[in-house]
């Protein structure tokens, strides 16, 4: 049976990501709560949605995430990765555009 759980590790090992490396000890505050959740939850994300975690899968789950709840950064993160899509990698457009769609 192929759980969440075990999906999350794979997804972390295949990188050698560390989910509390992420931890940058916001304040104690409401949006601190807020910011540390979505740190420490990104990946799992990744994993939830099926997007990988190369620029084309990045730009998707931000575009997912855009569409689920106004994340400030999801916007200017989206925009920098087509621009860097247009100067650096513009053969991955296609790709890109769809992923940013499907999310």
């Amino acid at each position: 049976m192929c759980t969440l759980g075990r999906t999350y590790a794979a997804f972390m090992d295949r990188d050698g990501r560390v989910p509390d490396v992420l931890d940058r000890g916001h304040p104690d505050t409401e949006e601190g709560r807020v910011r540390r959740h979505f740190e420490l939850s990104h990946d799992l994300w990744h994993v939830v949605v099926g997007f990988g975690p190369d620029l084309i899968g990045e730009l998707g789950l931000q575009a997912f995430s855009l569409a689920q709840f106004p994340a400030f950064l999801a916007l200017p993160a989206i925009a920098a990765g087509l621009l860097h899509v247009l100067l650096h990698r513009p053969e991955d457009h296609v790709a890109v555009l769809g992923a940013i769609s499907e999310g």
